[in-house]
């Protein structure tokens, strides 16, 4: 009897055994050893020139030309994002293939965000790939383009969540800065407060230094942080014709403009308009984009013209 029980419990605990080794063959991730950490890195990408990013949303080209980056061969790129994207290009490594029990999900997500990113030197694809986050879960999975296995990817020891950087659409990878301009060449400087004539005022280059026009006595110090602060103005976001839409009541009431040129007299110009949001303001950028423009990098440059006299000590 105790032997017939016996071999009842082996039977049971096979099965159980089965049923584990089963279980875990699905829920695990390939294992380390199996896995080429460096499938999506690129260790030396010098050569590249251009690159393209495919979403369901948009489509972006990056050029690289006369020494610069561009954006859909319209707009110079954002110099930092396309740091961040080579060092991603250099440094990504594979943390584990996915597991096959997410090979369902997994597919819808990269089927309805997933981007489609190739890498180029001249008209040679020397890397290609596609890539999709998890923004809740700050998780970024990679797809062999040849396989169409999944991997979950990872910089080791950097945090940040790097799908991110691949979701931007054309807007996302612009320059952001104001006054993209040689400042070494600054000629003259106009801030105008519309209906304020007492707190508008122009710097000048004069005698080998600026100065503010009508005061005798300048700060320099303040008059150099101010034009440091000019010069590193930039927009948080640029806004679509259809974003713009929504603000067409603001746009014949700006309160204030920036006006500069240089000493091959080309122009250069900042309008501000309203408060759109809790702390940004909406700007148009030299007569033809608009954009938000963090409140706390608006007030270093909407200064009173009395701010630049040297016997102020507010």
């Amino acid at each position: 009897m105790q032997k017939k029980k016996n071999k009842r419990l082996l039977v049971v605990l096979g099965v159980a055994l089965i049923i584990t080794m089963v279980t875990y063959w699905l829920d695990r991730p390939t294992n380390e050893l199996d896995v080429n950490k460096d499938l999506f890195s690129l260790s030396d990408p010098v050569n590249i020139n251009k690159v393209t990013l495919k979403s369901p949303a948009s489509m972006v080209t990056l050029i690289f030309e006369n020494g610069k980056w561009r954006v859909n061969d319209r707009y110079e790129a954002d110099p930092q994002r396309i740091n961040v994207l080579f060092a991603i290009l250099k440094q990504v490594k594979v943390r584990r293939q996915s597991a096959k029990n997410q090979q369902t999900a997994l597919d819808s997500l990269f089927s309805l965000n997933g981007s489609v990113v190739n890498f180029y030197e001249g008209e040679t694809i020397v890397k290609q790939f596609e890539v999709v986050g998890d923004p809740g879960k700050s998780l970024t999975y990679m797809e062999d383009a040849t396989t169409k296995d999944k991997y979950l990817v990872e910089i080791p020891g950097y945090r940040s969540y790097l799908a991110g950087l691949f979701e931007l659409d054309e807007s996302g990878w612009r320059n952001p800065l104001v006054f993209n301009l040689n400042w070494a060449n600054l000629q003259d400087v106009k801030v105008n407060y519309y209906g304020e004539a007492d707190n508008s005022f122009e710097i000048v280059f004069e005698d080998r230094d600026y100065t503010v026009a009508g005061i005798k006595e300048v700060d320099s110090l303040r008059l150099t942080d101010f034009l440091d602060d000019v010069s590193l103005l930039y927009v948080d976001d640029y806004l679509t014709k259809e974003e713009l839409g929504q603000y067409n009541g603001i746009l014949d009431k700006p309160f204030a403009s920036i006006n500069i040129k240089d000493i091959g007299n080309n122009d250069y110009s900042l309008t501000v308009f309203s408060k759109i949001q809790k702390s940004k303001y909406l700007v148009k950028i030299d007569s033809l984009d608009y954009g938000l423009l963090e409140e706390k990098l608006l007030k270093k440059v909407m200064r009173p013209r009395s701010y630049f006299k040297a016997d102020n000590r507010r």
